[in-house]
């Protein structure tokens, strides 16, 4: 179906879709159906509180003690999401050719990096950490045969010369998985990291992240928690609910804040944000195929779909 083939009524019908959204009505139904596999990004205010306080982070003024973020959640609840989203919109790698500064010789492509994104390692030790953010910053294969103390010293350079103003660590709780030794010195090191380079750290992790974070009383008082919690039914959802449709390519809009609809998604998705996004893109698909263009209860009861809980039992009877 093309654009000039809809009638008025649904015309009037498409305007409840974000506008680059509307635009791929225009397009073969397996062409709509390969636009659900992307992420959907949905703003909600909890998340825009931690976009606004990321932004005043990145042009904080530079001091010895610089606060800190950290923001947890659990795991599939758009943490990952939240930092890919600020990092791709605030990132301004600059060219040799578009500043007249002295060019970083490692590395001619970069002469300023304004935000450095890394993740902790699963097994974590300072010398790991190191190679990650040397990895953040493009320089890694430089620096594999250093040992760690040589590896600080230049990586501190490094970032010194590119200006750097963030570092934003993902998955942070993986700190718990070290050694009792190993988990001191990573600590150390992102007190060190704040005082000796005067850039924010932001991290992402579980709940797990906040108890590695007391383990450093110091440390702890210079990181402001988000925590971005199960959903529960409320207002909140109702809007956050409200957002998927505007971001769902079908032809009429859904009503999914109905009680049994808003019962349903919660109990499926056990509150989790990225299983609300996943129901809701299987029954949106199943609309398209249908033809129903729109999401309700029904369809929604059709869809044969295991909440995480019940994933796990089956797993476990299969590994038992």
């Amino acid at each position: 179906m093309v654009a000039d083939e809809y009638t008025p009524e649904e015309i009037r019908h498409i305007l409840h879709l974000q506008p680059d959204i509307s635009a791929l009505l225009c397009l073969p139904v397996a062409e709509r159906l390969k636009a659900l596999e992307k992420d959907i990004w949905i703003e909600y205010p909890r998340v825009e509180k931690a976009l606004k306080r990321m932004k005043e982070l990145l042009w904080h003024e530079k001091r010895t003690r610089m606060p800190n973020l950290l923001v947890i959640g659990p795991t599939n609840n758009g943490k990952t999401m939240l930092k890919e989203k600020f990092y791709r919109f605030n990132q301004e790698p600059f060219g040799q050719d578009e500043l007249d500064v002295k060019v970083y010789p490692r590395n001619p492509r970069l002469v300023m990096l304004k935000i450095i994104t890394m993740q902790m390692p699963t097994a974590p030790s300072l010398r790991r950490f190191l190679l990650a953010l040397a990895d953040g910053v493009e320089q890694l294969r430089h620096f594999s045969d250093m040992v760690v103390s040589a590896m600080e010293r230049e990586l501190y350079k490094i970032i010194k010369d590119l200006q750097v103003q963030m570092i934003m660590i993902d998955e942070l709780h993986n700190i718990l998985a070290g050694a009792n030794k190993q988990q001191l010195e990573l600590l150390n090191m992102l007190r060190y990291l704040g005082n000796e380079l005067k850039v924010p750290l932001v991290c992402f992790g579980t709940k797990d992240a906040y108890l590695a974070i007391q383990r450093d009383p110091q440390l702890e008082n210079r990181f402001e928690p988000i925590v971005l919690p199960l959903w529960r039914a409320g207002r909140e959802f109702e809007l956050l609910l409200d957002s998927f449709i505007t971001v769902l390519p079908l032809k009429y809009p859904s009503d999914l804040r109905q009680p049994a609809i808003v019962k349903l998604l919660l109990a499926r998705s056990e509150g989790i944000l990225g299983e609300v996004a996943t129901i809701l893109k299987q029954a949106a698909a199943k609309a398209i195929e249908t033809g129903q263009e729109m999401i309700d209860l029904k369809l929604l009861e059709s869809i044969d779909y295991q909440s995480p809980t019940e994933r796990r039992r089956d797993f476990a009877r299969i590994s038992a």
